[in-house]
């Protein structure tokens, strides 16, 4: 469920949400102990672009933002 918010927030915040598909935006690493998603894109025009996703969870339920955009 972190995974899919995650990319669910990275997609809308770079404004597409997963119209691109699932495949589209790729977890490249996760920091579990901290809740953050790095993530990768692959889709015009942000194609390579990474991004980091933070996740929480409370319950049943899971949040994520984008907190912050990885240089490349």
């Amino acid at each position: 469920m972190r995974l899919w918010c995650a990319k669910e927030a990275v997609a809308k915040a770079l404004g597409e949400g997963l119209t691109h598909g699932l495949q589209s935006v790729r977890m490249k690493s996760v920091e579990l102990s901290h809740g953050r998603i790095h993530m990768s894109v692959d889709f015009p025009p942000f194609a390579g672009k990474a991004m980091i996703a933070q996740t929480h969870r409370e319950g049943e339920t899971v949040t994520a933002v984008v907190l912050e955009q990885e240089s490349r």
